[in-house]
C-alpha cells in the first residue's frame, strides 16, 4: 500500500498499491469493495472526486484511470 484516500462522506477509503491494483474498502463494515484493475505499475495516487462517484488513480505507467463506482 502506497497511498490511502478516504472518500469526502468517509464511507470509503482506497489505496494504491505496487501490485498495480486501486483497492477500495466500506469504513463500516471493513469489506473490500473494488480491487480495480489497469495500470501497468505500481499507483502512486488515488482520490475520489468531491460530489460524483468517480476514482481517479495515477501510476507508475505514466497514466491517469478515471473510474465510476457506485455511490
Amino acid at each position: 500500500m502506497l497511498k490511502c484516500c478516504w472518500s469526502p462522506d468517509g464511507t470509503k477509503v482506497s489505496a494504491g498499491s505496487a501490485d498495480r491494483f486501486v483497492t477500495v474498502w466500506d469504513t463500516a463494515s471493513r469489506q473490500m469493495l473494488y480491487r480495480l484493475p489497469g495500470h501497468t505499475g505500481t499507483v502512486n495516487e488515488v482520490d475520489f472526486h468531491p460530489t460524483e462517484p468517480i476514482i481517479v488513480s495515477a501510476s507508475a505507467d505514466k497514466k491517469i484511470y478515471l473510474g465510476e463506482i457506485e455511490a
